[in-house]
């Protein structure tokens, strides 16, 4: 349910968008950087957003009860999902589809458990990778994950972390700039409030270059969360919402004529939540 977030709103998914096909870019890996707003968390339900391509790290410590990290990432329809893991203590790697189906994994050679999975996507959805520590081990276990989608879909889109390398900004005061295309005309990406880590909202904010553009903003949130949006024209006014939806339904916002100028977006759990995951999608139609 939708609730006050300095002037709430919600967002929905937008179907008609889809995501770049990407190749696996190898990037410089910062210290649990895979799990952004603290631990990732331990149930596949409440998986936390992961961007590709990715390359970062995370670590379990099964004798603090974190024997799981769980990512989920979206796959754009008739594309290939690779994910690969390592870890010098050992852990396992597994793959599911939107349907909660396992995809194909196997270990490297001489790797004690399955190391690489790869998931064709016939539609598209979010899928959830998730790395187990050994069983037996009790000691912290550091790991490095790798991910990427290549295939079919038109490059219309890029999936990324919202956030980017960091939280995104906690205030309106002081919001992250969402990466567009280069056109400025479209985004998906996904992202993560977590207030027990001090993350108690993300806001962004995006430039309409025409007096007369369109806006259409969703926000999705992830399998049985909920978040509050707000969307806050260039002078003040808050955006209602088109669509409102609840637990795992999208909101959508359209906005016929925009103002020209910055906008802000601002996410927040919704009521009665301690986190709340979500995809954000974005289209503006400059006439």
């Amino acid at each position: 349910m939708s609730q006050t977030l300095k002037n709430p709103s919600r967002t929905t998914f937008i179907a008609a968008i889809v995501f770049a096909a990407c190749s696996i870019v190898p990037a410089f890996a910062v210290p649990d950087s895979c799990e952004t707003g603290g631990d990732a968390p331990n149930d596949a339900a409440a998986a936390q957003a992961l961007g590709t391509p990715a390359a970062c790290t995370g670590t379990l410590n099964t004798g603090g009860s974190d024997s799981r990290d769980y990512y989920r990432t979206f796959v754009a329809a008739n594309n290939v999902l690779t994910v690969s893991v390592a870890s010098a203590s050992g852990v396992t790697l597994e793959l599911l589809n939107p349907a909660g189906q396992p995809a194909p994994c196997n270990a490297s050679p001489g790797a004690p458990a399955p190391s690489t999975c790869n998931g064709s996507a016939g539609a598209a959805g979010n899928w959830i990778i998730g790395v187990r520590a050994a069983p037996g081990n009790a000691n912290p276990t550091d790991y490095t994950l790798n991910a990427a989608v290549a295939g079919t879909t038109p490059p219309d889109v890029n999936s990324t972390n919202c956030e980017g390398i960091s939280d995104a900004g906690e205030t309106s005061a002081s919001p992250t700039r969402l990466t567009m295309l280069p056109t400025d005309t479209a985004t998906v990406c996904q992202g993560r409030v977590a207030p027990a880590f001090s993350d108690m909202a993300d806001w962004f904010t995006f430039r309409v270059h025409s007096a007369t553009a369109g806006i259409t903003l969703s926000v999705l949130p992830g399998p049985t969360e909920d978040v509050d949006v707000t969307l806050i024209a260039p002078g003040g006014a808050a955006a209602e919402p088109t669509v409102l939806g609840g637990v795992s339904q999208p909101d959508v916002f359209s906005v016929a004529s925009a103002a020209r100028g910055e906008w802000l977006i601002g996410i927040q759990p919704g009521r009665n939540r301690t986190t709340g995951s979500y995809t954000l999608a974005l289209v503006i139609a400059e006439v």
